[in-house]
């Protein structure tokens, strides 16, 4: 009988063959240190480069893992859905593949879930005890506070809380709770719908500073025009949600 899997991590991958020894790298402390089974969880978004070739070569050292393919490019939130699916740890992280984030933290992220007992620990580069590698652009940092602004107050419950980041793929959940969560996008939308639906579902979620770094290889898939309006859609569909009822 194989031993169960503690936490599974989902890094949803689109030509992402630069990035991925980096990421090597950067799991590498985490998979060492770690008291507890990691499964890896590769998403292989329909990349029309070597990423699946890559995974395959670069990650061949380690033997937990599951390579999903997408046949075609189906966008971040259908990655995650089909990581989601494909997971066995009794916790589910989600992390990117280009090392924004310092994979390490998930151990730091598991014991504050169990310790609270919470349903999701999220980790958010723009919390005011995070640091950013970069200095960003005023419109991205008036979209990033402008936007978790309408969602706190769309979302607003008492007790008061207040979410830095409804849009980081970087968190940790009990997997019995976010295998419960049916979010309909399949696009960058995503991270914000499920936290939205957490939310809304009454779960316990903690908002956690987590340093970030700007990518080093590739580029961002993030359309920002597109992701504003989508916002404001998923702002009006929650309002509509907590007045009406109407299903999101």
């Amino acid at each position: 009988m194989t031993n169960p899997i503690d936490t599974s991590i989902i890094i949803p991958c689109f030509n992402e063959s630069e990035s991925l020894p980096l990421l090597k790298e950067k799991l590498a402390p985490l998979i060492s240190t770690a008291d507890f089974s990691i499964q890896l969880v590769f998403v292989d978004d329909g990349s029309t480069d070597s990423t699946n070739a890559d995974i395959l070569r670069i990650f061949s050292f380690y033997q937990n893992k599951k390579i999903i393919k997408h046949e075609r490019n189906s966008n971040l939130g259908a990655a995650v859905r089909t990581g989601i699916l494909n997971s066995d740890g009794k916790y589910i992280a989600a992390i990117d593949a280009d090392g924004s984030y310092n994979p390490v933290e998930i151990i730091h992220m598991r014991t504050i879930l169990i310790d609270n007992t919470a349903d999701c620990i999220s980790g958010s580069a723009v919390h005011p005890k995070a640091h950013f590698s970069v200095a960003l652009p005023w419109y991205r940092h008036l979209l990033s506070h402008g936007v978790c602004t309408l969602y706190n107050l769309a979302l607003f419950k008492f007790p008061h809380f207040w979410f830095y980041s409804y849009t980081a793929i970087f968190r940790l959940y009990r997997a019995d709770v976010i295998k419960k969560i049916k979010f309909k996008s399949n696009t960058f939308m995503a991270m914000a719908e499920i936290l939205c639906r957490l939310i809304l579902g009454n779960y316990k979620i903690i908002d956690i500073p987590s340093n970030s770094n700007y990518r080093v290889f590739g580029y961002s898939k993030a359309k920002i025009k597109r992701l504003i309006f989508e916002h404001l859609g998923l702002i009006s569909k929650i309002i509509f949600f907590r007045i009406i009822g109407k299903e999101i």
